[in-house]
């Protein structure tokens, strides 16, 4: 099912069949290029999307050799027919045979190509849940399902988290630390007396060279590669904590900003500069080459630029309002693309556009149209691998080059660095140190919320929009002139100035303002590949991409002046921002007060951890000396007592007594660990006896933890997170330009070769340190933050070694490192995970040995072992048995006697699936033989396989964990597989129960996946169709035919012991304690009770009022003491019912009480049940691939939510023109004539609005219902907070 099979040859690797076009297709369109010039005539290749049944959709390109020599009609004609003839299977009718040879002859010639994928999940015919055999942990969990059948189908593996790949893990010793960097820096050297670095070419491959971990109070330094050594003698500042790190001046230079100023060293870890900061301290910092942007904790702003012919950072002259404190968060920006165009560039691109639209009468542009979303309209479509504005990006860049020499022009290098400092302060931005045109950018959000473009270095203002802190759908510009913005803002009055505080203070009343931002260029060089991201201090992360726009005004001012008049808006850049969709939801407006008091309570556990591993280690040395000093007076007396004459030498003895005792004291060292080295040997650590106190020291007591907590006032003066920096920007994560973004919730933005940026959560293992682990039962480490689930990670950067290529290393909040790669990608490897798409996708096909998946049994996860089993099937020729009853007899006489066996006795009937095939044709068809395969968690593949009778079916397979006593905790885990002999009308039913159990084994050599094998503990023949099997309170639970057994399983063998006749056909069977629900295909839905004391027996509590659902599949729902039962038909709709004996319509408690109603348009395969710590959360997976998830709110929550989910149905535009109530309503027919229950909420309406919406709509849609945006962000992420699981 996965490729490699070792059924074959055990000791030979079998390759697995990657077929590109073999799909099963629902629809075909062909697509047609069309070249740049007006004859718009169409290319050599012709496009087909190629759509999917099952599986994958394909773009595919078909292309003839023979096209460009041809020159005939009928070829074309000839093409048309076999293109048809290839995808659809049906040859157009020859009239001759010379014709239909031609027709072979030019197909042959056709090549073929798949452009892109398009990765689906449907169709599903199984699905289980299991645990990741990438991270181990029980709460990282993945959705296995089983897409397809016979050869077309595979296994997808779906999670929602993105778990990397471990590869090594380190504990830092000392103090809690705050941040990590990774840095490569290229060496000089000194060519023909010129200093000249290595080639840019090989950075790719060039290793890091310096990792910097940064404390509270000191920093350490570690030379990067395949091994981490710690340096010591370096040029780094050490002795405080470090804000930033980067590389500057062609990565010739490292840029280290520390709390008191900056460092500037080169790649021999050698100071090169240091610049110091009078009586301030930096907060946050950036680096983008050559600039370096600092925030301070006055507020104030400061920006320093490297220059390239002296090699060292000067201060540039800002506005005016970055010295005010006017800057709530800045960032740099890199147009390596020249992706930003002004509106004049705009213009003259599209003049004759321009020229049109002036004359003609009564027409103008609107911004109303989103014509020009992603790409302009106006702008002929680009021939493929042609960019237009190539050559205009060679003469920038070439314009560019010439400027860079006379750009930092500084005069006399040997002046220090404070008269650098001064003169640059004095002269401002002088002619000469002025780009003509820039790449670089800088991002300013003043506290007004507001956010402007400057362009460096001069810091013009090119482009300004409006309340960021809103997040609107759209981010549109307004027409502002920098230098009237610098002296707006100089000259501030009072006025102005409150009503900027009464911005900030709206925006902090309804939770949250803007944090972080940062424009960013993710997977391509065009405007529609830049983003700009927005993080708020409550942790919500919104991506905006750009696109090209010009304003109406600059248009009509255009067209009604002359065209080389220059106007103010020429340099303002034509751009939007446009709000893209994702449903990664993280909202806690208390988060920064709470991160705050949890470094504040993990440096007091430190600190008393420190003191308490001191007070151990100085009692140790005491009760040392106290043994020491009673050995040497017990030798003492034993000694005096063999003198002869007490008198003579008792004042000597007594003497030489207490020069021992001295001369012992002296030699006693006492091992005490200084606070920066609690985790050294104490033998590297020891100090003399006499440094150490005589009194008695008592070791601290072991204060609560609400004792150690830290005022909030004091806590934000001394951890001021809001302005630690969260967006660390990877060039090449696993083969993908991405995003990391710490905070609340860690998510990974990444666009892969779609260009779309995809927003992924991040889930990295956390675990406490060993050291701090044994004994220290005085030392909390939940309640120091060290295992706090909110923001485990401190830092991140890059990381690439030859042992780790491209990947990442991760600090947590406990103070490990942690050395991680993604896992093999889909873009690098067929069969690896797909990351450019919504979930992190695996797909692989089926494999070698057999030709596809079960139509019925699907697949199980067995928790023990940690693998999974899949019932397969592969082709073989169907054959009649033979139906007289005579020759079967005779048949199977002679197969027994030839055997050895034990003939039958005479006039015994053979049974149909025991006779011999009657081959009556010599091409039979073609019918399933199916398998239980045993699959390795960690490649997929099969590692062990049970084949089942010919004609046997799976109909039912599931995990269950039954009571045994040859078992540990009185319990284990095994697979249950029902099967049913498919002979014919003609012939009565049977079927089978299999119970497998997974062991160990020794693996193959050469192959440790192969560890574990099928056991098979126990089978039987039953008269009906095993179709379904569950747990309940230890024993199996199984149907056969119309009736429904409870059996035990003791010593390896299944006893019943309880049944109930059923209606029709059972198709689940679910239990939970004493409890079953049982759902008939065409009776409806049954609650039963079991009675274990006493006769053991099954009685039904209550039923379907009407009893006519066609029920799939069944479980429950619960939410504390609340109970509801959950079933899905087969028509893809959702019923929720509850037991309520003493409601008078329940007839006490006979009938089952309808609750409500949810169409899901699909039908439901599989219904998986998630124990949470309050709430059971079912998990519903759909015949076409689509996943629900159902849970239960508490009513005042289902109340405040129900009266904002109506407004937003008539409020929000719906979905392909889909009323959002009747699609999501059970047809009439279906509702067996009653009236709707809409007690269910439709969180495709809630959860887009509050996830990716303004702020100003939630706020309307909730004081509408009376409550506010925090209040209902809340309830969605406490509901939501459950899946968090996967």
């Amino acid at each position: 099912i996965a490729g490699t099979d070792i059924r074959k040859n055990p000791h030979e690797l079998t390759a697995p069949v990657w077929d590109d076009i073999s799909i099963l297709p629902s629809c075909v369109t062909e697509l047609h290029l069309v070249y740049d010039d007006d004859s718009a005539h169409l290319s050599d290749e012709q496009l087909f999307f190629i759509g999917g049944r099952s599986g994958r959709s394909l773009l595919v390109g078909v292309r003839d050799a023979n096209t460009l020599d041809s020159t005939s009609g009928d070829s074309d004609n000839i093409a048309e027919d076999d293109i048809e003839a290839e995808l659809y299977g049906d040859a157009p009718p020859s009239s001759t045979t010379n014709k239909s040879s031609e027709r072979e002859e030019w197909a042959a010639s056709y090549t073929t190509t798949v452009y892109d994928e398009i990765v689906g999940t449907g169709t599903v015919v199984g699905m289980d849940i299991g645990v990741s055999a990438a991270s181990g942990a029980a709460e990282n969990l993945e959705m296995v399902s089983c897409m397809g059948n016979e050869w077309r189908g595979s296994l997808c593996i779906q999670q929602r988290h993105i778990q990397p790949e471990i590869v090594a893990s380190f504990d830092l010793p000392g103090s809690p630390v705050r941040g990590v960097w990774t840095v490569r820096c290229l060496r000089e050297y000194n060519i023909g007396g010129v200093m000249q670095a290595a080639d840019l070419a090989s950075l790719a491959d060039l290793s890091d060279t310096f990792m910097v971990v940064s404390r509270d109070t000191s920093t350490s330094v570690f030379a990067a590669g395949d091994e981490l050594q710690e340096l010591d003698r370096t040029g780094f500042y050490i002795n405080g904590s470090t804000i930033d790190v980067g590389e500057i001046l062609g990565y010739t230079r490292v840029v280290q900003v520390h709390t008191h100023g900056l460092r500037v060293v080169n790649a021999s870890g050698r100071e090169v500069q240091s610049i110091g900061f009078d009586q301030d301290q930096a907060v946050i910092a950036e680096i983008s080459d050559p600039y370096v942007l600092v925030r301070m904790r006055s507020g104030k702003t400061v920006v320093f630029e490297a220059s390239s012919d002296s090699g060292r950072l000067r201060e540039a002259a800002v506005p005016s309002y970055f010295e005010g404190g006017q800057v709530v968060a800045a960032s740099l920006f890199e147009d390596m693309h020249h992706v930003l165009s002004t509106n004049r560039e705009w213009a003259e691109r599209n003049k004759d556009t321009l020229d049109d639209q002036a004359r003609a009468s009564g027409e103008a542009m609107h911004d109303g149209d989103f014509d020009n979303l992603y790409a302009d309209a106006t702008v002929k479509k680009r021939k493929r691998g042609v960019d237009p504005t190539a050559t205009q990006r060679q003469s920038r860049r070439k314009h560019s080059d010439d400027v860079f020499d006379d750009l930092y022009d500084e005069g006399d290098s040997d002046k220090s660095d404070e008269e650098e400092t001064e003169d640059a302060k004095d002269e401002g931005a002088r002619p000469e140190d002025v780009r003509g045109d820039s790449p670089m950018y800088v991002l300013v959000l003043t506290d007004s919320g507001d956010l402007n473009v400057l362009r460096l270095p001069q810091f013009e203002c090119v482009w300004t929009t409006r309340r960021l802190d809103n997040l609107l759908d759209t981010l549109v510009g307004t027409q502002v002139d920098g230098a009237k913005l610098a002296s707006d803002s100089s000259s501030d009055s009072d006025e102005e100035g409150t009503a900027r505080n009464h911005v900030a203070a709206a925006s902090a009343a309804h939770g949250r303002r803007v944090d972080q931002i940062q424009l960013v260029q993710l997977g391509g060089d065009s405007i529609t590949d830049t983003h700009l991201l927005v993080l708020t201090t409550a942790g919500e992360v919104a991506v905006y991409r750009a696109f090209e726009h010009c304003a109406h005004e600059y248009t009509s001012q255009r067209a009604a002046s002359h065209a080389d008049l220059q106007l103010d808006s020429d340099d303002s850049l034509a751009l939007r921002f446009v709000r893209m969709q994702h449903d990664v939801l993280a909202y806690d407006p208390e988060y920064q007060q709470k991160m705050r008091r949890v470094q504040a309570r993990q440096e007091k556990a430190y600190a008393e951890w420190e003191e308490r591993s001191k007070m151990q280690a100085v009692e140790k040395v005491e009760e040392e000396r106290t043994a020491r000093k009673r050995a040497v007076e017990k030798q003492q007396r034993e000694e005096a007592m063999a003198v002869a004459d007490w008198d003579e030498g008792s004042d000597e003895e007594v003497g030489a007594s207490d020069n021992v005792v001295a001369k012992a004291e002296e030699n006693i060292e006492v091992s005490v660990a200084a606070p920066d080295d609690i985790y050294a040997d104490d033998s590297t650590l020891s100090k003399p006896a006499q440094d150490i106190p005589e009194q008695p020291i008592t070791p601290s007591e072991n204060k609560p933890a609400e004792d150690n907590d830290i005022d909030d006032a004091e806590a934000a003066l001394r951890y001021p997170l809001d302005l630690t920096r969260k967006f660390i920007v990877l060039d090449n994560l696993g083969g993908y330009p991405a995003v990391f973004v710490t905070g609340l919730r860690a998510v990974v933005i990444l666009a892969g070769s779609k260009r779309y940026a995809r927003v992924h959560p991040i889930r990295v293992p956390v675990k406490l340190p060993p050291s701090l682990q044994p004994l220290e039962k005085g030392f909390d480490a939940e309640a120091s933050g060290l295992l706090m689930p909110g923001r485990p990670l401190v830092g991140v950067a890059r990381f690439h070694s030859r042992a780790c290529a491209n990947g990442i290393v991760v600090l947590t909040q406990s103070g490990t490192l942690v050395v991680a790669r993604l896992p093999v990608s889909a873009q690098t490897a067929r069969g690896g995970i797909e990351f450019d798409s919504a979930w992190p996708v695996r797909c692989i096909p089926a494999g070698t040995a057999h030709g596809g998946i079960s139509t019925q049994g699907g697949v199980a996860f067995h928790a023990g072992s940690k693998s999974y089993v899949a019932a397969t099937s592969s082709p073989e020729p169907f054959y009649i048995r033979e139906p007289n009853p005579d020759i079967a007899f005779r048949q199977a006489t002679e197969a027994a006697e030839a055997a050895g066996k034990p003939v039958p006795a005479p006039r015994t009937v053979i049974p149909e699936y025991q006779r011999h095939d009657l081959r009556t044709t010599s091409v039979p068809p073609l019918v399933p033989r199916f398998s239980i395969d045993l699959l390795s968690p960690e490649t997929f593949e099969t590692v062990d396989s049970y084949m089942l009778d010919v004609h046997e079916h799976v109909a039912a397979m599931q995990t269950l964990e039954l009571e045994s006593a040859q078992a540990e905790g009185g319990s284990r885990a095994l697979v249950c597989v029902g099967t049913g002999f498919v002979l014919g009308e003609d012939v009565m039913s049977r079927g089978r129960i299999y119970v497998f159990d997974i062991v160990d084994v020794v693996p193959l050599p050469g192959r440790p996946q192969t560890n574990r094998k099928l056991k098979l503990l126990y089978t039987e023949e039953v008269h009906g169709v095993v179709s379904a099997v569950g747990e309940l309170r230890g024993n199996l639970v199984m149907s056969e035919g119309s009736k429904l057994y409870v059996r035990s399983f003791a010593n390896d063998t299944l006893t019943s012991f309880a049944f109930l006749d059923c209606h029709t056909w059972v198709r689940s069977a679910v239990g939970l304690r004493n409890f079953l629900l049982v759902g008939d295909v065409a009776n409806g839905l049954s609650f039963v009770g079991f009675q274990e004391e006493g006769p053991a027996r099954l009685h039904v509590l209550g039923r379907d009022a009407h009893a006519c659902l066609p029920i799939e599949c069944a479980d429950f729902l619960v939410l504390g003491q609340q109970l509801q039962l959950l079933a899905a038909d087969s028509h893809g709709h959702l019923h929720l019912f509850v037991y309520a004996p003493r409601d008078v319509h329940s007839f006490g408690g006979q009938r089952l009480l309808r609750r409500g109603e949810f169409s899901l348009r699909s039908r439901v395969v599989s219904l998986r049940r998630i124990i949470g710590s309050s709430r059971h959360v079912c998990l519903a997976m759909t015949f076409d691939g689509s996943v629900h998830a159902v849970s239960m709110v508490p009513e005042k929550t289902y109340k405040r939510l129900q009266r904002i989910n109506g407004q937003l149905a008539k409020a929000v535009p719906p979905i392909a023109g889909l009323n959002p109530r009747e699609y999501r309503a059970v047809p009439l027919h279906r509702r067996q004539n009653q009236a709707p229950k809409r007690t269910v909420l439709d969180a495709d309406l809630l959860v887009p609005v509050y996830t990716n919406g303004s702020v100003v709509r939630q706020k309307e849609a909730a004081q509408r219902d009376g409550t506010t945006a925090d209040r209902v962000l809340k309830d969605i992420v406490e509901t939501e907070s459950v899946f968090g699981i996967f």
